[in-house]
């Protein structure tokens, strides 16, 4: 299933640069992939002064953090390194919906 979405995303992606270029338009893609664009999520897509005139930006991908330098920025902060595996915690809520009676 991966595969096709992957496809669908790609034309889809192909197909709005090729409207751009019609236009006239410059467009360029961040992509969440590491070795599959000019940009990447994460790195070039903040900061940086290199899409400021560019019409269309394309955003390809869910933007994810690098989970590494997300484990090295917790272990400065808490002074620890964070505990590996899951545990499941239990936590009461209480749910308040004021259109009900």
């Amino acid at each position: 299933m991966r595969y096709f979405e992957q496809k669908r995303g790609n034309r889809l992606i192909a197909e709005i640069t090729k409207q751009c270029e019609e236009k006239g338009e410059k467009s360029e893609v961040i992509t969440f992939k590491k070795f599959d664009g000019k940009y990447q999520w994460f790195v070039d897509s903040r900061g940086s002064n290199d899409l400021s005139r560019i019409e269309n930006i394309i955003l390809d991908g869910i933007p994810t953090a690098n989970l590494e330098a997300l484990k090295a920025e917790f272990t400065c902060i808490h002074g620890r390194a964070p505990k590996t595996g899951t545990k499941t915690i239990k936590q009461p809520i209480e749910l308040n919906n004021p259109l009900r009676s």
